[in-house]
């Protein structure tokens, strides 16, 4: 960031992203705008702010929009990619998009396979926004749009999210989030991914993803890696290239309280939800509950784990408008396993 990016300054608890920011599109501005971002002051839930882009307008980034930085986050996105930021935290934020779209253009990995660096501020993935620890966040009312096209799976771009709710990579964990009435498309990969993203073991905590349009994912639609009191409602996913749910947690991780209801999906090619996390890893008080399903059939798999840390599996009044009946196959031999 340039050290005349222009500073944040309020108007009734808003910061509106100022319009020497290029809001056309045109140019590339995540330095600009996340710059402009860790000038803001921090909040309190007493006394909450909005950070509101400018109406309809594009923003070209090419990085993560972080919403937080520890002052000892060292590695993962933050250390690669924006080392040079101050400390700061848009905890107790709403992120009011305001029709605007964040778009990212290019499609340079950090590198492919064993070969030589390409990006090596991409080292830890590039997901167009990420909590990074920061609490009691809404995103909204805004698009993004990846750089996937055609969309399809790559690993070398599998980490590229369209939103990452989680903590940084060491010791925070994300509260009281909600993301809602979000477009997203053409990611490479999943549209919004919820992760502790912490080697200690905490926990996401009360968190609320509803009524967002998801339209071409290269990997999943929506990844649960780990978290408690977790509501995914009243989306619409089409054009995953994967599954619609995902969750991989690592021994130290797993959930509790998780219910997808109402959403309509047209499901992926490895099905609508797979559980395979470690087996230390509890997951509990799944319900599967409302859901319709446009194209596909409801594909869950649950396993890798003892009888103790799986309870409470309810998988109720689902419908599917699929005209093709069920069939075996080695991929999938049963509809719910």
């Amino acid at each position: 960031p340039t050290s005349s990016r222009p500073a944040a300054v309020a108007a009734g608890g808003v910061y509106t992203v100022p319009a020497s920011i290029d809001p056309t599109g045109r140019t590339e501005v995540s330095d600009a705008l996340v710059g402009w971002l860790a000038t803001i002051p921090a909040a309190t839930a007493a006394s909450p702010i909005t950070v509101r882009f400018q109406p309809g307008a594009t923003y070209w980034s090419d990085y993560t929009i972080p919403l937080r930085k520890a002052a000892s986050a060292t590695g993962g996105i933050l250390g690669a990619m924006w080392r040079s930021l101050p400390a700061f935290d848009l905890s107790n934020a709403t992120i009011d998009l305001n029709g605007a779209t964040i778009v990212q253009r290019t499609t340079t990995p950090w590198r492919v396979g064993s070969g030589p660096v390409l990006d090596a501020r991409k080292r830890w993935g590039d997901p167009t926004m990420f909590t990074a620890g920061a609490t009691n966040v809404r995103i909204t009312n805004g698009t993004i749009v990846g750089s996937a096209n055609p969309v399809r799976y790559h690993p070398n771009r599998e980490d590229w999210m369209g939103i990452l709710v989680g903590g940084d990579n060491d010791d925070d964990v994300a509260q009281n989030m909600r993301v809602d009435h979000m477009g997203i498309r053409n990611v490479w990969g999943d549209a919004i991914y919820l992760a502790s993203q912490t080697a200690r073991g905490k926990l996401l905590k009360d968190v609320t993803i509803e009524d967002n349009v998801v339209r071409g994912t290269g990997r999943h639609g929506m990844t649960i890696h780990g978290g408690t009191n977790l509501t995914i409602r009243r989306n619409t996913i089409t054009g995953v290239t994967r599954l619609v749910f995902d969750s991989e947690p690592a021994a130290v991780h797993g959930w509790s309280d998780v219910t997808i209801t109402q959403n309509t999906v047209a499901v992926g090619s490895l099905g609508f939800l797979q559980y395979v996390g470690q087996r230390q890893s509890p997951a509990s008080g799944l319900r599967i509950t409302d859901n319709t399903i446009t194209s596909g059939h409801l594909v869950v798999e649950i396993g890798n784990g003892s009888d103790t840390l799986r309870q409470g599996v309810a998988i109720t009044g689902n419908r599917s408008l699929e005209t093709e009946e069920f069939r075996r196959s080695t991929l999938h031999r049963n509809l719910v396993t």
